[in-house]
């Protein structure tokens, strides 16, 4: 009896250890990704500012745009 007693405990201590980690795991996918927005916004910007520093007008306006919604994902 005390053996299946602390096999059944030993069961349990896993299970519960693995559904803790599962819950971190899923509480660290929407920070993960709001930092993969930021990340592309900071490349289109990046990419609208080589195109505006290369003499093309037409992006200044969107590269304006674009570090306006980068500033508001910081």
């Amino acid at each position: 009896m005390l053996l299946a007693i602390t096999a059944s405990a030993l069961v349990l201590q896993a299970r519960y250890e693995a559904l803790r980690t599962a819950r971190a795991e899923q509480a660290g996918l929407k920070p993960a990704e709001q930092v993969l927005r930021l990340i592309q916004l900071t490349q289109q910007h990046r990419g609208l500012s080589n195109g505006a520093l290369s003499g093309n007008t037409q992006f200044i306006a969107q590269r304006e745009k674009k570090q306006v919604e980068v500033q508001d994902r910081l």
